[in-house]
C-alpha cells in the first residue's frame, strides 16, 4: 500500500492521493483535500476518488463499511505527520450521512481510534432508511441478489444544486443529482454497520456533537418550497434517539430549517450550524486547556 504524496494546487485546496489495496473490482484510491486546518477525504469509489468509467458503475459500492478504515487511518497518519511540531494538537472527525455512520464505526474499532479527540456527526445514517413498502422490497431484493439498479434520485440533491432549487454549483458528474445507482451490497453493509454501532456505540470515548435538521419529510414528485428546510433522507427523530445512546458525552444540536446536510442549508441556517459547532469546539478547547 503506497501513499502518493503528489500534491496539486488549486485556488481552494491541495489534494493528496492515497493508493489503497485493490479489491475484487480492481484498484482503489482515496483523495485527501487540504484547506487550512481542515481536511476532507473522498473515500474509495466516491467523487474525486473514482479512477475509471468502469469503476463509476460501482460508485459508493462497499461490501463492508470497515473497508473505509484504510483511508481514514492513512488520513490520520498524514495529518499527524503534518502536525508534529504542535505539542497539543487535537483531531476532530466529522462525518455526514453514511459518512457519519462510518465515523462512528471507526471511533468504535478503527486502528487509530485513540487519535480521535472529538466526533462531529452531521445527520448520521444511524438507522435504516424510512422507506415505502415498494422501496423496501426493492432494497431487500437487491441485497438477496447482490444486485445493482439505477433509480431516479429524490429532491435532496436537486434542492442543493443551482440547476434546480439550490445555490451550490458542485460537479454533478462526481455527485449525481438525477439518476443514482444503488447496490444491494452497500445496503447490507450499512445494516451491519448500524447494528454494530447500536451494540457498541457506548464504547466511543471522545465527546460527540450530533447535528441535524429539526424535522423530516417524505418528498413527492412535485417540488414544495419547504423541502429546502427539512431532511428528505433520514428520520431525524430516529437518528437523534440513536445518537443519544452513543458514547458518554453526547451533545444534541437540532438546527431549525436545516436540510439533510446542515452545512449546505440556506445561508442563515448554515451559519447557525457553524456557530453551534464552533461554540462546541471552543468549549471543548477550554476543557482540554484545563487538563494540560
Amino acid at each position: 500500500m503506497d501513499t502518493n504524496n503528489e500534491s496539486t494546487s488549486t485556488p481552494q485546496y491541495e489534494t493528496t492521493i492515497f493508493t489503497l489495496k485493490p479489491d475484487n473490482l480492481g484498484p482503489n484510491k482515496a483523495t485527501l483535500l487540504h484547506a487550512r486546518t481542515t481536511k476532507t477525504i473522498d473515500m474509495r469509489k466516491c467523487g474525486r476518488s473514482i479512477i475509471s468509467p468502469e469503476q463509476d458503475q460501482y460508485r459508493h459500492y462497499c461490501a463492508d463499511m470497515h473497508e473505509y478504515d484504510e483511508e481514514i487511518s492513512l488520513a490520520i497518519e498524514h495529518m499527524n505527520k503534518q502536525a508534529e511540531k504542535y505539542t497539543n494538537k487535537k483531531f476532530a472527525l466529522l462525518g455526514h450521512s453514511t459518512g457519519g455512520l462510518t465515523a462512528c464505526l471507526y471511533a468504535i474499532s478503527g486502528p487509530k481510534r485513540n487519535d480521535i479527540d472529538a466526533l462531529i456527526l452531521n445527520s448520521p445514517n444511524l438507522v435504516e432508511l424510512d422507506m415505502s413498502i415498494i422501496q423496501s422490497t426493492l432494497v431487500n431484493l437487491l441485497i438477496a441478489m447482490n444486485g445493482s439498479r439505477d433509480i431516479i434520485a429524490g429532491w435532496n440533491g436537486r434542492s442543493l444544486h443551482v440547476s434546480h432549487k439550490g445555490e451550490w454549483n458542485f460537479d454533478t458528474t462526481k455527485k449525481p443529482i438525477s439518476i443514482v445507482r444503488i447496490h444491494g451490497a452497500f445496503f447490507a453493509a450499512c445494516r451491519r454497520a448500524q447494528l454494530e454501532v447500536t451494540q457498541n456505540g457506548t464504547s466511543i470515548k471522545c465527546p460527540i456533537l450530533f447535528m441535524s435538521s429539526n424535522r423530516s419529510m417524505k418528498s413527492e414528485k412535485i417540488w414544495h418550497d419547504e423541502y429546502a428546510e427539512v431532511d428528505l433522507v433520514l428520520n431525524v427523530e430516529s437518528i437523534r434517539r440513536a445518537a443519544a445512546m452513543l458514547g458518554q458525552h453526547v451533545t444534541i444540536c437540532p438546527i431549525e430549517k436545516a436540510n439533510h446536510d446542515v452545512f449546505l442549508s440556506k445561508k442563515p441556517v448554515r451559519e447557525k450550524a457553524f456557530n453551534c459547532m464552533f461554540q462546541w469546539l471552543e468549549n471543548l478547547e477550554r476543557e482540554w486547556i484545563k487538563n494540560i
